[in-house]
């Protein structure tokens, strides 16, 4: 028996959300706003060195086990474009350099293999196994082997979300309790599995995180024991109600924050054509099928018809022909799958990752405005307090002398104005360093899109190429064999 199952209770994987958190919903998950207090969240712990830690990315191929720096390939690179610059500054380059240098991931592969199914009916679960070999001075080890199920995968991506909650963390595959011991979709959740440890391994920030090292190194009776000691927290949704309906009204005058603004419709624009390529996609792979299955019959017929000795020998060419093709299509359905269309449709889930960071920021910004809006209201009321004689305050209608209550006002006043300075000079540091991240992710991001959906583009262009001069070369025999035979 695994001893993970200690820590599980043999529970199926979509059973485990009240205890790990299902990624799902981590989107509502946000660090909370208290109006009370100039705290902040953990990022606040990193802030300083994280001022300039905000360069990082490498892109992970989608068919390859080695991590790839599209940086590596100058041939290969689009100059992003700045989220408050229709310009490049040279910071910009810079930052892209220093990327390159600091996370190249040469020497560095990670794979999920040989999934295992593991209980029975409703409480069953399919295992892999997670191989890494690495060089990288965080982690102790340089080659490990681990098992790990998705319920773990979806518990790492939940830590990564609350420990950096500043970070666009990868998706992982969609859950689906029906269609949990069907071959394909454990293939290609194993694929999606695969997908995300590579983005992680390539953002030099989360593959940092002490939860990520322990995924991918603790022995099964370790990691129960860590799991037990690092539990989610239970889901709880940030109420912003009546302060985010304010939202807009607070930031219509800063620009960078409308960047971020306009930088969330474009990313819901992005979901929604992905989306739709994503299921013509989808609809391909089922056509081809159908074709495949045409070829299959068509050959059979043929095959059936080579009996008689007249035609056999076109018969059996056209059968030849038709296997031929029967097996490229298969091919093609195998490799297009694989490589362009699973690896294709992660980008319909990224706009909800994007969202995630930016209502973190957002939070942080809005957090921020508050206090500015405090202070502005506790101006115009010490304004107003200077100016008045309290006579009919509450204060003097039990007996205090109109002065004296006016004084106390004016103490609590100047008290509360210096509490929302201090806290808005507080606040503007989290913002700074809010938006260097934000910016610099959403710039990381969009070299990964361009990279991985040019690799993509190429891979189904080859598969197809592959294909059909397959056949091509199928037929024209037939052809040539024909004319042969006419000419006979």
């Amino acid at each position: 028996m695994d001893p993970l199952d200690d820590v599980f209770g043999g529970m199926s994987d979509d059973e485990e959300d009240d205890l790990f958190g299902g990624h799902e919903d981590t989107h509502d998950l946000q660090p909370a706003v208290n109006a009370t207090s100039s705290s902040v969240t953990p990022i606040a712990l990193h802030q300083e060195e994280e001022k300039t830690e905000d360069v990082q990315g490498a892109v992970l191929s989608s068919s390859s086990n080695v991590a790839i720096d599209p940086l590596d390939d100058d041939t290969n690179v689009t100059t992003p474009v700045s989220l408050t610059s229709t310009t490049v500054p040279a910071q910009r380059v810079i930052a892209s350099e220093v990327r390159k240098k600091e996370t190249s991931l040469k020497g560095f592969s990670i794979s999920v293999n040989s999934p295992v199914k593991r209980g029975d009916g409703l409480k069953s679960y399919t295992a892999y196994s997670v191989q890494t070999e690495t060089d990288r001075a965080q982690f102790e080890q340089k080659n490990m082997v681990v098992s790990r199920r998705y319920a773990h995968f979806d518990w790492l991506r939940n830590k990564l979300v609350h420990e950096r909650p500043d970070r666009i963390i990868p998706p992982l595959p969609p859950k689906s309790t029906l269609k949990k011991n069907d071959p394909n979709f454990i293939e290609r959740r194993r694929q999606g599995l695969e997908r995300f440890l590579r983005r992680v391994a390539a953002h030099s920030v989360l593959s940092h995180s002490k939860h990520f090292i322990a995924f991918l190194e603790l022995k099964s009776h370790e990691f129960t024991t860590y799991l037990e000691e690092n539990k989610n927290p239970s889901k709880a949704k940030e109420a912003l109600s009546s302060g985010m309906s304010s939202f807009q009204q607070l930031f219509k005058e800063n620009e960078l924050s409308a960047k971020f603004v306009e930088e969330e419709y474009k990313q819901s624009l992005f979901g929604e054509a992905v989306s739709r390529i994503s299921s013509a996609n989808t609809k391909t792979i089922s056509i081809a099928t159908d074709i495949e299955q045409s070829y299959h019959q068509c050959g059979d017929s043929f095959k059936a018809m080579s009996d008689d000795d007249d035609i056999a020998l076109m018969c059996n060419c056209l059968v030849d022909a038709l296997q031929t093709c029967e097996k490229a299509t298969k091919n093609f359905i195998e490799e297009a799958d694989k490589d362009y269309v699973q690896p294709f449709g992660d980008f319909a889930s990224f706009p909800s990752c994007v969202n995630e960071a930016l209502s973190y920021r957002n939070n942080i910004a809005f957090k921020h405005e508050s206090y500015k809006e405090t202070l502005r209201s506790k101006q115009e009321t010490l304004s107003k307090l200077q100016s008045s004689d309290q006579k009919v305050s509450i204060g003097s209608i039990f007996g205090k002398e109109p002065e004296v209550v006016k004084q106390e006002k004016i103490e609590a006043t100047h008290k509360a104005i210096e509490e929302a300075a201090t806290a808005i000079e507080k606040t503007n540091d989290d913002v700074t360093v809010a938006n260097a991240n934000m910016s610099a992710e959403i710039e990381r991001l969009n070299e990964v899109k361009d990279h991985d959906i040019r690799n993509l583009l190429s891979s189904i262009a080859a598969i197809e190429i592959a294909k059909f001069t397959t056949m091509h070369d199928a037929w024209a025999s037939v052809v040539n064999t024909f004319e042969a035979r006419l000419e006979g």
